[in-house]
């Protein structure tokens, strides 16, 4: 896992951190966070967010299922406002 620099806040003589990440949607993310005393607590809790992130991924089936039911592409009703016909017939 790539870590990104912590940086100094001179004005508030504090650390941060900044970096992108991928949420469980693959959707790239830009997470900023301020006020830690030093540069390690600021690693630590870009690793730690980094870690929980990857772990939120959904395993279960009503997601699954959820996505199936709403996938626009083999949607039948998306069809009807395309073609204006019927979906049946």
């Amino acid at each position: 896992m790539r870590r990104m620099p912590t940086y100094k806040d001179e004005q508030r003589g504090t650390w941060y951190c900044q970096f992108y990440y991928e949420d469980w949607q693959g959707m790239k993310k830009k997470k900023q966070k301020r006020g830690f005393k030093t540069k390690k607590e600021a690693l630590e809790w870009e690793s730690n967010f980094k870690l929980s992130a990857n772990d939120t991924e959904p395993n279960n089936s009503i997601v699954t299922h959820a996505s199936n039911i709403y996938n626009l592409a083999n949607n039948p009703y998306k069809k009807v406002k395309k073609d204006g016909k019927g979906c049946c017939g």
